[in-house]
């Protein structure tokens, strides 16, 4: 019954697609449900037993389950109680089924004797006799007695070393939290900071890539940041004429940006010390509360920038739509390298399209 209900409730459920975009129209859903799961959760609800016993083996085909209930309780993983939970569930399946083999085993090599047509267990096996040396009977005897002690000896080492990374999480989240009720940030604003660190730490895995850049010489980090930009100056136009050289220069200044859905990235009215280029996700740009454009994969806003004009001011305000990816490079750094690559320059201005200019 559990099983069908499952299956309806996978009807009605949203999932998010290669956009990043949560699909709700029940349509969609059908279909993406129909190419995955749909067809081992009809086999594992359809009641075998009830049915005949003679393809019992196929209820077998739930055990397939237990992946997909793997995959969805990886969003539990972080609690350590959880964790505990599964692994004493683990643990408890494994003594059944090893259960199970032993008295299986130890009843089929027990010795039968036949009297008068009538079969007659006697006492004289091997676990009968190992039972007797141990003053226990084979069938109370422990058979996952060394199993219990070399994993729960060792449960807590376990779990320091898969989780480590969670309990940095919970460190890095408690400080957050502490912050917050230090300086009273008000509900609305302690919202945006808890769900931006959750955000940033999914995308991230709470790796600074500042701070692992340099522990590398600078010929190195030029390396890794062309591989990390490889994208942006792939595929923009602006940068199609820029040498090795300029790229290398270019891609240590680049700064990736995360946003969440709803994330305000630039207020109306707040200086443009850099140039955005979106490679994921989609934006809105708002003047006076009205949505005037929406920007996507490979726009780019902010300003046309010169040492001859000075900063300037939006006038709009630009907010995510759903989580994005921005790269950024800012005011100083784009000029320091336009400068240092004269030749380049007035190519990058000629090819560059700012979608939307601030």
């Amino acid at each position: 019954i559990f099983f069908v209900i499952d299956i309806l409730i996978n009807f009605r459920t949203t999932y998010v697609n290669k956009n990043d975009e949560v699909v709700s129209k029940p349509g969609k859903i059908a279909i993406h449900y129909f190419k995955g799961w749909f067809l081992i959760d009809l086999v594992a609800a359809v009641p075998f037993d009830l049915l005949t016993t003679l393809i019992g083996l196929l209820k077998t085909a739930r055990l397939l389950r237990l992946v997909r209930v793997a995959r969805k309780l990886d969003r539990y993983s972080e609690f350590g109680a959880a964790v505990l939970f599964l692994l004493m569930c683990t643990f408890v399946l494994i003594a059944h089924w090893l259960a199970c083999i032993w008295y299986a085993i130890g009843n089929m090599e027990r010795p039968h004797l036949k009297e008068d047509n009538i079969v007659y267990q006697t006492t004289a096996g091997w676990l009968d006799n190992l039972g007797t040396q141990l003053h226990k009977p084979y069938i109370n005897s422990n058979s996952c007695a060394l199993m219990y002690a070399s994993i729960f000896g060792n449960v807590s080492a376990i779990i320091q070393r898969l989780y480590s990374g969670t309990a940095r999480y919970h460190t890095q989240m408690l400080r957050v939290k502490e912050f917050i009720r230090f300086h009273q940030i008000p509900t609305p604003l302690k919202q945006r900071l808890e769900e931006y660190f959750q955000h940033a730490w999914s995308y991230t895995n709470g790796i600074d890539m500042n701070m692992v850049l340099k522990g590398f010489p600078e010929c190195l980090q030029a390396d890794i940041c062309l591989h990390l930009n490889r994208t942006l100056l792939q595929n923009c136009p602006a940068l199609s004429n820029a040498s090795q050289g300029c790229l290398r220069m270019l891609s240590m200044r680049f700064k990736t940006t995360h946003a969440p859905p709803g994330d305000t990235l630039v207020h109306t009215g707040d200086l443009l010390p850099a140039l955005y280029f979106i490679t994921r996700g989609s934006i809105e740009i708002l003047q006076n509360n009205v949505v005037v454009a929406v920007l996507g994969k490979g726009d780019v806003f902010g300003e046309i920038m010169s040492y001859d004009v000075r900063m300037g001011k939006s006038s709009a305000t630009v907010r995510a739509l759903t989580y994005c990816d921005l790269h950024k490079i800012g005011r100083a750094d784009l000029l320091e390298v336009l400068d240092s690559y004269p030749e380049f320059k007035e190519s990058f201005w000629n090819n560059l399209d700012i979608t939307y200019s601030l």
